[in-house]
């Protein structure tokens, strides 16, 4: 299985113009099965971005917002080429800009997968404070992979590593010349790592990471 975590910047690319079509196309061309995508905007009925690419992709998908109010709300995506069985937020602590983890169930070739897609703070307190109620509300002995921006290296991460493994993840950010590895892809105990590795693209200010995945035997 083919999973991806990229964070969009609400479509904007590294020359300053937005295109949900050019963000589809990176999408697609990386053919993955469960993406997650951080920094999805939705602006009423006029800029309905995880519609949008849910749509131009033909994936299911589920959106939960994080900010934002009636009109704008910004948020966490998650696109599959799976059934969308069950989806959650979980809702991070942390002053400020709100940060929440989508958690959804997936159906994926009879085969059931729950894939996270998260985005924490800046601040490296209100991080440690996230990446606790992580470690504490996730679920257990269930085939979940956490993927998201992250904001931090693999070191933060360190309370998780009772339950996920983390990939080795290349620089992603910034885009055009990535010198740190702040997006991350966390596998539980049922999946073995084959490959991961960065996509060369200017359509966001990060580069997505994608890691192709196996289920151990059980």
């Amino acid at each position: 299985m083919r999973v991806m975590t990229y964070n969009i910047r609400h479509g904007q690319g590294e020359d300053g113009w937005v295109s949900n079509a050019r963000i589809a196309r990176v999408i697609r061309e990386a053919d993955a099965d469960i993406v997650g995508v951080n920094e999805v905007w939705r602006l009423g009925r006029f800029f309905d971005q995880p519609a949008d690419l849910a749509r131009r992709l033909a994936l299911e998908s589920a959106f939960e917002r994080n900010t934002g109010f009636a009109f704008y709300q910004q948020g966490n995506l998650v696109l599959t080429k799976g059934r969308v069985l069950e989806a959650s937020n979980l809702t991070l602590p942390g002053k400020g800009e709100r940060r929440g983890c989508l958690l959804v169930r997936v159906d994926m070739r009879g085969e059931e997968v729950v894939f996270g897609s998260a985005h924490l703070s800046l601040g490296r307190r209100t991080r440690a404070l996230q990446i606790e109620a992580f470690a504490e509300q996730l679920p257990r002995d269930v085939a979940l992979v956490l993927s998201g921006d992250m904001n931090c290296g693999a070191e933060e991460l360190a309370p998780l590593t009772s339950s996920f493994t983390f990939a080795e993840t290349p620089p992603s950010y910034p885009a055009f010349w990535p010198r740190r590895a702040l997006d991350h892809i966390g596998l539980s105990e049922h999946w073995q790592l084959e490959e991961v590795r960065s996509v060369r693209s200017s359509a966001s200010d990060h580069r997505p990471v994608i890691a192709d995945i196996v289920r151990r035997d059980r």
